[in-house]
């Protein structure tokens, strides 16, 4: 570990894990082992409030006192997962040399959190209680002006059900407390935070979660329900839920959608281009492969079409880890009989904007057009493992 002071949490740089601003969370530069004796200085979080995964962030265990959960962003852990993985496999056929750095890979690298599927809710519960829960919440002034702003109308509100969240929101009839993000009494969300809550449904419509965008500003948007005991994931299907996004008027499109995200970006995609819209959260499609075909098919009926359109993020061509993600979700979506293209208007950089903040014509591109794009841009790896990964 590098000796590099703390950074202590404060208003002008909450904890990116629970928004905490009181000094109590932390984080510090942090130097990571890479095969070959090489290594990668990033930074680590310290985290009072939370254990286990967030969207974003990657738990690595409890620090030896067991007062901070320690966390890492989840494009450093996938980073790292793929040059080791990659290290591996190159080394699958020396088998003592593998049980060596299997032993020494980095415990944050290999920890993967268990998430008991028996005791969370079904689908058909969870659409129950998530009903009884938004029943209960408002929308305040302030989010109802902002979203005005992002171009969703009293219609689109009320139809996509966005509701305010207070701190701890207090409820007056009891949730289950089986709900991810629930209290223990059923009468009050574990949320730290303040923000608007947007559900996301599958592809019957049915609630499966929500995700909460943060009111204070941050590098970590968007923050999915949790609680202590119970997770987001779907029992039924042991993955994170996708998203299933509807236009509020009429499908005319016969393209069916897929963006990175469940929250904003996907909603105003769908009623921008009239189009049926599938989401992930950080574009991780890959780690839900059923709920995706589940979702493709269902639309495939909605649009009578094969055809899938990915618009994919401005600056995504310059980001190797993001193309990873792009390469698995393209396989599997081939790979279930669809025909993909991309929706491309030269988004190089994150200046050019992602598809809901872009107003003009598109073309639509192969697959392979995009990949050739993407290889100008993107500078071969430093390492060796994680080159050796995206090339292929």
């Amino acid at each position: 570990m590098a000796k590099n002071p703390f950074f202590a949490c404060n208003r002008h740089n909450p904890c990116p894990c629970c928004g905490n601003t009181k000094y109590r969370c932390k984080s510090k530069i942090t130097t990571f082992d890479l095969p070959g004796g090489e290594e990668k200085i990033d930074m680590q979080y310290f985290c009072m409030n939370y254990r286990g995964d967030l969207p974003g962030y990657k738990y690595c265990g409890e620090t030896h006192n067991l007062l901070w959960g320690k966390y890492i962003t989840q494009e450093l852990s996938a980073e790292l997962s793929v040059i080791w993985s990659e290290f591996l496999h190159q080394s699958s056929n020396n088998h003592q040399l593998k049980k060596v750095i299997a032993r020494s890979k980095p415990r944050l690298v290999r920890q993967i959190e268990q998430v008991n599927y028996q005791n969370l809710l079904s689908i058909e519960e969870r659409d129950l209680e998530i009903s009884k829960l938004l029943q209960q919440l408002k929308l305040k002034a302030k989010h109802k002006q902002a979203l005005y702003q992002r171009g969703f109308s009293d219609r689109h509100q009320v139809y996509y059900q966005f509701k305010s969240l207070d701190y701890k929101q207090k409820l007056t009839n009891k949730v289950s407390p089986c709900l991810a993000g629930i209290s223990p009494d059923g009468l009050s969300l574990v949320n730290k935070y303040s923000g608007l809550l947007i559900p996301i449904r599958n592809e019957r419509q049915q609630y499966l979660g929500w995700q909460t965008r943060l009111d204070f500003a941050t590098n970590l948007r968007y923050l999915w329900a949790k609680s202590a005991e119970f997770s987001v994931h779907l029992k039924e299907y042991e993955e994170i839920p996708l998203g299933f996004y509807l236009p509020i008027d009429e499908i005319k499109s016969s393209y069916i959608g897929i963006v990175e995200g469940v929250g904003f970006k996907a909603i105003h995609t769908a009623n921008k281009l009239n189009q049926v819209v599938i989401g992930a959260s950080g574009g991780m499609f890959a780690s839900s492969p059923q709920q995706l075909k589940v979702y493709l098919d269902r639309a495939s009926l909605l649009t009578n079409s094969n055809r899938v359109l990915f618009y994919a993020d401005a600056g995504a061509v310059l980001n190797r880890l993001v193309l990873i993600q792009y390469q698995k979700a393209a396989a599997l979506i081939i790979d279930y009989g669809y025909e993909l293209k991309v929706a491309w208007w030269g988004q190089i950089t994150k200046s050019q904007g992602d598809i809901d903040e872009y107003d003009r014509e598109f073309e639509i591109i192969s697959l392979e057009e995009f990949f050739a794009i993407a290889k100008k841009f993107v500078k071969p790896s430093k390492n060796k493992y994680i080159n050796h990964a995206t090339n292929n």
